[in-house]
């Protein structure tokens, strides 16, 4: 039911990484379960424990939280999460890698760097007035990988590389159309308008 499915463009998936990223520490863990024990638990708050942190400890058989980036990461239900932005990905490649767990950065400039492209990909959807259309791309990494040791692609193979490049030079006619209608109005302003 493509028509009445919402779909959330590219750059609102990468918001969510980037936002989410600010707050990730230097290290995560490389695969986490969705979050079914209470926040107090993995805090390890149990009553136990503030009863008696001694014996807590020895006989709580709920892991506490060592690692706060695996205490936060599984209180959001991350790969839960990542889950639900992937069946919203407008391409194969994206869905296979937020399914897999939405990336994070590890430093906070790199979180600030995709939120500045995030906000600058909204501005140019916004200048067009249309989502910028990411259909039809596929990864072809593999295939080029392939090529170049040699191997023989067929046809398949290369209607989807050809399939892949008439997408980008789409998306790079758009983004030229609208760089010359923001080139025109910003100068002389005088030239082009009805009026009225």
């Amino acid at each position: 039911r493509e028509g009445g499915c919402h779909r959330f463009p590219e750059p609102a998936m990468l918001f969510v990484a980037a936002v989410a990223a600010a707050f990730a520490p230097r290290q995560l863990a490389p695969q986490l379960k969705p979050a079914q024990r209470p926040a107090a638990v993995l805090l390890g708050a149990t009553a136990e424990s503030t009863a008696a942190p001694a014996a807590a400890e020895e006989s709580s058989p709920a892991p506490t939280a060592a690692d706060p980036a695996v205490a936060t990461l599984d209180l959001l239900e991350w790969p839960r999460l990542s889950a639900h932005v992937a069946q919203h990905a407008s391409t194969a490649f994206s869905r296979e890698l937020y399914g897999a767990g939405i990336p994070l950065p590890r430093e906070r400039a790199e979180s600030e760097a995709l939120l500045e492209e995030t906000a600058e990909a909204f501005a140019i959807e916004r200048s067009l007035g249309v989502p910028l259309e990411l259909k039809g791309f596929t990864d072809w990494l593999p295939l080029v990988s392939l090529a170049s040791k040699g191997a023989v692609l067929e046809g398949p193979q290369l209607a989807s590389i050809s399939t892949s490049l008439g997408a980008a030079a789409s998306l790079v006619k758009k983004m030229r159309s609208l760089d010359d209608a923001q080139g025109s109005s910003g100068s002389g302003g005088g030239g082009g308008g009805a009026g009225g």
